[in-house]
């Protein structure tokens, strides 16, 4: 099955135009793969916080702050060397190991498809033991800046969402916009991952259409199973309307294609 994710400001690209939370020590795989992406220097800040006399620096004061972690994973995506399909792989794998170390063997491999909007990821086999293929577009890496870091990781772990409901038995075409449903809904109203920086509230409201879009186009059996999550949704639409400066709007009636 082939899950879509868009990577903008945040809404979708690819579909229409609209468009986890684990900190963990980077492991030594995730430097070789940053080192392979962009050499030593830009992984500095990295190996300087797990070397440090054998002390962990001091984690900055707000936890929306980019950590030594974070910067060293996005100088290495912007760095002009070596091709950007090593690094979008190396990016992606970066983060897997820094941030979802539990959840990497999930992870079957990565590879890079420029023309891809987001990440999409393929299950492969069956039962308990799906694993998945992610590919990861131009997009994603390009726009894997400071601004936009904090999505970058929740949209991973978006990936990996789908991945477990596979694993759940929510394969097939029948369960599609369920499983687009949770993992949007998860997604937008997920806290950022500490010290990887924000998700703006526009974002999140685009994320939550989404969401919706998926639910309306869902059988109302499904429809009844999530009443919870989706007044949920609602009630924090809303809030993130007011925190983006806008009037609250009323939600899509559209349905997901």
């Amino acid at each position: 099955m082939f899950e879509r994710r868009g990577a903008n400001n945040e809404p979708h690209r690819g579909i229409r135009r609209r468009v986890e939370d684990k900190a963990a020590t980077t492991t030594s795989g995730s430097i070789m793969a940053l080192q392979r992406s962009a050499g030593n220097a830009a992984v500095t800040e990295l190996i300087t916080a797990q070397r440090d006399g054998g002390h962990t620096p001091t984690a900055p004061a707000k936890s929306t702050d980019l950590d030594e972690r974070a910067l060293a994973i996005i100088k290495a995506a912007q760095a002009s060397t070596p091709s950007i399909e090593e690094r979008a792989v190396s990016t992606v794998q970066a983060i897997l190991d820094t941030y979802y170390p539990d959840r990497k063997a999930m992870v079957k491999d990565v590879r890079y498809a420029a023309s891809e909007p987001g990440l999409k990821t393929t299950a492969r086999g069956s039962g308990e033991k799906v694993t998945g293929l992610i590919r990861v577009g131009h997009y994603f890496i390009t726009e894997t800046t400071d601004q936009y870091f904090a999505r970058r990781v929740l949209q991973v772990g978006h990936e990996l969402e789908h991945i477990q409901q596979h694993r759940d038995g929510k394969g097939g075409e029948e369960h599609r916009h369920e499983r687009e449903f949770l993992a949007f809904y998860h997604e937008a109203t997920a806290p950022e991952v500490a010290h990887t920086g924000r998700v703006s509230h526009s974002t999140r409201v685009e994320l939550m259409d989404e969401a919706i879009r998926n639910y309306n186009a869902m059988p109302a059996a499904q429809k009844k199973q999530y009443d919870a999550e989706y007044s949920d949704l609602l009630a924090k639409r809303t809030i993130q309307q007011k925190k983006a400066g806008k009037h609250p709007t009323p939600p899509p009636t559209d349905a997901a294609p």
